[in-house]
C-alpha cells in the first residue's frame, strides 16, 4: 500500500459535503487520515484496470467489495486517466483504502484518497513597492523585442480571477464560440464569450473569492503600459482562469486533476492554444491521480510550472511537495529576493527545484486589497510561467520541453542557488528570450 506522508497546503480554509461528488466547504465533509491528513470523508479515488466495466457497472461492483447494502451514490469518472470518484455515505478512509487494496471482486491498479489541497498563502501587506521582480528578471529589455501575444494562453489553475480587474480585463481568455469538454461521461458546455470554468460553482466564469488567483494572473499577465496599477511579464497574453479553490482556500485533488484535464481538451481540441498552466499550490505526498494526468498533460506539448513550497526543506529528501517535485514533467521554482538569495520559507532541492524567481514584496492585482504585497513560492512560480508564454510569443515553433530547458540555461547565476537548484540561478527572461530568437536550446 500507498506511503502517505504530511501534506502542506498554504493557507487556511474549510468545506462541507452539500451533495455527493463536490469538494466539501465546512470541517464537516473533512477527515483526517494517518492522524493528520485532510482528505475529503466517505470518499476513495480508485483506477480499475478494466475502465469500461468500471463505467457501466461500478455502483454494483463497490457494494460488493464494502459487502454493504446502502445505496452507493453516483460515480464520477475525472481527468483523462480512467479515474473514479466513489462517495459512500458511512465509510471511513482507512476502511476503503483497505477494501479496495485487498479486494478479490474487481482488479484496481491504485487506490487513493481525494486529499485537500490548499492555496498558498499570499500576505496582505498595507504598504505599495515598486515591482522589483520584474526589473530583476530582465523584464524591460525583453519589452523591447515583445510584450507578448494573446495568441498565448496560459491557464491559470487556482482560486479564479476577478475577470473585471482593470490590469486584467484586456487579457482574460474569451471563447471565440460555443465549445464543450467531455470529462469522463460528464459533458461541460460553456458559450460564446465564456472566460474558463469554475468547478466549485459549475460555471464557465470563475469568480476569485480568496484575491490568489488574481494576484498570480497579475504577474504573469497584467495588462502594461496602460497607465494603471501594474505591469506582468506579458503586456498582451490570454489567461484562462480554471477554479478549483473556493472561498476558504481549499480545493480537492479531484477538482484539480479536472482543471488540469479541462486546460488539455482546449489545446488538443483547438478550443484555445493552452501553452502553459501555472500550480501555485501543492501537497507533501505524490498521488497517482495527479501525476498521472500531469504526465497527459505534459504530452500534450504544455509546460506546467509548479511551485516549490514554502516549508524551508529540502524537496530531494523524503519529504517532497507535489507536483512541482514531478521533476519531468514540470519545471520547480524556488522563491529569490532582491539579492538573489533564497528566501528561508521556499523549499529547493538540488535535484528537484529547477531555478528560483523572484518572490518577496512582490506586488500584483488583488480582487480583495489593491496593495497587497506576496511572498513565497506561488508568486515566483507565475514570473516563470510568464517569461515562458512571453518566449512563446516571439518563438511559436518552441516547445514545452525547449521552453524549460531555455530558462534554465539563461539563469543569472548566485551563488546562494548554485546547489539548492538544478540550473544555480535566477530566472533571466531578457537571457531566455535572446537565445530563443537566435534558435535555442
Amino acid at each position: 500500500m500507498r506511503r502517505y506522508r504530511f501534506i502542506q497546503f498554504l493557507c487556511i480554509t474549510a468545506f462541507v459535503l452539500i451533495a455527493y461528488g463536490d469538494c466539501p466547504s465546512t470541517p464537516e465533509g473533512i477527515e483526517r487520515f494517518k492522524g493528520a491528513l485532510p482528505v475529503v470523508r466517505n470518499r476513495i479515488i480508485v483506477r480499475p484496470k478494466n475502465v469500461a466495466a468500471f463505467r457501466e457497472r461500478g455502483r454494483q461492483v463497490v457494494q460488493k467489495i464494502l459487502k454493504t447494502h446502502e445505496t452507493i451514490p453516483p460515480i464520477r469518472e475525472i481527468g483523462g486517466i480512467g479515474a473514479f470518484v466513489v462517495d459512500t455515505h458511512s465509510f471511513s478512509m482507512e476502511q476503503l483504502l483497505s477494501s479496495f487494496t485487498t479486494t478479490r471482486e474487481f482488479a484496481f491498479e491504485w487506490a487513493e484518497p481525494d486529499f485537500i489541497i490548499r492555496e498558498m498563502a499570499v500576505p496582505n501587506d498595507p504598504v505599495y513597492r515598486r515591482e522589483w521582480g520584474m526589473t530583476q528578471i530582465g523584464a524591460p529589455a525583453a519589452w523591447d523585442t515583445t510584450q507578448g501575444s494573446r495568441d498565448i494562453v496560459v491557464a491559470v489553475i487556482d482560486s479564479g480571477m476577478l475577470l473585471s480587474h482593470p490590469d486584467l480585463a484586456d487579457n482574460v481568455w474569451k471563447a471565440p464560440k460555443p465549445f464543450s469538454v467531455t470529462i469522463g461521461t460528464k459533458v461541460i458546455p460553456c458559450l460564446t464569450g465564456d472566460s474558463g470554468y469554475d468547478a466549485v460553482t459549475t460555471s464557465c466564469n470563475p469568480v476569485d473569492g480568496t484575491g490568489h488567483g488574481t494576484f498570480v494572473a497579475g504577474v504573469i499577465g497584467a495588462v502594461g503600459d496602460n497607465g494603471l496599477l501594474f505591469s506582468g511579464v506579458n503586456w498582451r497574453v490570454s489567461l484562462l482562469p480554471l477554479r478549483f479553490i473556493g472561498n476558504n482556500h481549499y480545493g480537492c485533488l479531484t477538482d484539480a486533476v479536472d482543471m488540469l484535464e479541462f486546460s488539455r481538451q482546449l489545446r488538443i481540441n483547438s478550443i484555445a492554444n493552452v501553452r502553459v498552466v501555472n500550480m501555485s499550490w501543492g501537497l507533501y505526498t505524490s498521488t497517482s491521480s495527479l501525476q498521472s494526468e500531469i504526465a497527459l498533460v505534459h504530452a500534450a506539448n504544455i509546460l506546467l510550472v509548479g511551485a516549490a513550497g514554502n516549508n524551508g526543506q529540502d524537496n530531494d529528501g523524503l519529504n517532497p511537495f507535489y507536483p512541482a517535485s514531478y521533476t519531468n514533467d514540470v519545471l520547480s521554482v524556488a522563491a529569490t529576493d532582491p539579492s538573489d538569495k533564497r528566501i528561508l520559507i521556499s523549499n529547493y532541492g538540488r535535484n528537484t527545484v529547477h531555478i528560483g524567481a523572484p518572490g518577496v514584496n512582490i506586488i500584483s492585482t488583488s480582487s480583495i486589497n489593491p496593495s497587497d504585497v506576496g511572498v513565497g513560492t506561488s508568486t515566483a512560480a507565475p514570473f516563470v510561467a510568464g517569461a515562458a508564454a512571453l518566449m512563446m510569443s516571439r518563438c511559436n515553433k518552441l516547445t514545452a520541453d525547449g521552453a524549460k530547458i531555455l530558462l534554465g540555461n539563461t539563469v543569472d547565476a548566485s551563488a546562494d542557488l548554485a546547489n539548492t537548484t538544478v540550473s544555480g540561478g535566477r530566472l533571466n527572461v531578457a537571457k531566455a528570450l535572446a537565445a530563443c530568437v537566435a534558435g535555442g536550446p
